[in-house]
């Protein structure tokens, strides 16, 4: 999870502040939090802003009676993190990895903290103010997406909330190709060029169509049409539909969620598509926008997704 490896990463970097920087730290998180908690009401941030101010708090004033390193001398481990005084006590709920290593002692549904909690304890704050940060949010509606959203749902046939209304056919497919993102357009021109794709550009394609709408039926049969063909000239795969059949057929059952664990495959994001561009020589998938140059890219847009050359050598431009 993500919060738990924000609250790793920030115990590590307290662990190896001077005294010095410490104490900046916690008087500016106190301060802060402070500052947050004043107008609201109680409930779980307000509680979770209590604890962190005390903490943070109690923890510098133990700092600032035990001194602070002169200027010039090298960061040296605090004894706050070898200090056995108690601290303060917070709502158990707030640190529940300590409480998970009995590290901490409980009273009454809180947990009382010792001097060398601190860092640990911060880290589990932080971890819960992510996590509440998370829940309050909401996401927002970029009002000037509205009218594309409108003008695409129209022109697909997609109810809100629904998916597509009917299962994609292959010819409404052919018919929709413009309509395909190009890192999909360049997957298909590859394999109606070559009639084979390496195996992270086929997952990659099926899981696609998958999630526009066609069905496994039509699936194994988009890919029976190109695979018991020839392979053409420079493809990377010398596999057949008639050696390979049931390894593809149980490849897509799988990614329909029909075999294996029953869990049917999502789509690949941008990220990550993005991420795999040059990472293998033999692979023509990822990104056009990251992978291609200005040359491939614009003969993509205006063959495939039917750009007029104008508006490809505009996004081109953008890109490269």
């Amino acid at each position: 999870m993500v919060e738990a490896a924000e609250r790793r990463l920030l115990h590590y970097r307290l662990r190896l502040m001077s005294r010095a920087e410490l104490r900046y730290t916690l008087c500016r998180t106190a301060a802060r939090a402070d500052r947050l908690r004043g107008p609201l009401p109680p409930g779980d941030t307000r509680s979770l802003l209590d604890s962190l101010v005390s903490v943070t708090a109690a923890a510098d004033r133990h700092l600032a009676e035990h001194g602070v390193e002169t200027e010039g001398t090298a960061p040296s481990r605090p004894k706050l993190e070898t200090c056995e005084e108690p601290v303060v006590r917070v709502p158990f709920a707030l640190v529940a990895p300590l409480v998970a290593s009995r590290s901490v002692t409980l009273s009454d549904g809180y947990a009382l903290l010792l001097c060398r909690h601190t860092p640990a304890a911060l880290s589990c704050l932080q971890e819960a103010a992510l996590r509440v940060g998370q829940r309050q949010a909401r996401p927002a509606v970029d009002q000037r997406l509205l009218p594309l959203l409108s003008r695409l749902t129209s022109r697909l046939g997609v109810v809100e909330g629904s998916g597509p209304a009917a299962p994609l056919s292959l010819p409404a497919l052919e018919a929709a190709t413009p309509l395909l993102p190009p890192c999909m357009l360049a997957l298909l021109a590859e394999l109606r060029r070559r009639h084979r794709l390496p195996h992270q550009d086929r997952v990659a394609l099926s899981a696609f169509l998958k999630d526009v709408g066609l069905s496994l039926e039509e699936n194994v049969r988009f890919w029976e049409r190109e695979y018991c063909q020839p392979a053409g000239h420079g493809a990377t795969c010398s596999h057949s539909w008639s050696r390979c059949q049931k390894r593809y057929l149980y490849s897509l059952r799988h990614m329909y969620g029909l075999e294996g664990r029953r869990v049917a495959f999502e789509s690949h994001s941008c990220r990550r598509l993005q991420e795999r561009c040059g990472q293998s020589v033999s692979s023509c998938g990822g990104c056009p926008f990251v992978g291609f140059d200005a040359a491939s890219l614009t003969s993509l847009l205006t063959s495939e997704a039917g750009l007029a050359p104008s508006e490809a050598a505009t996004l081109t431009a953008e890109t490269v």
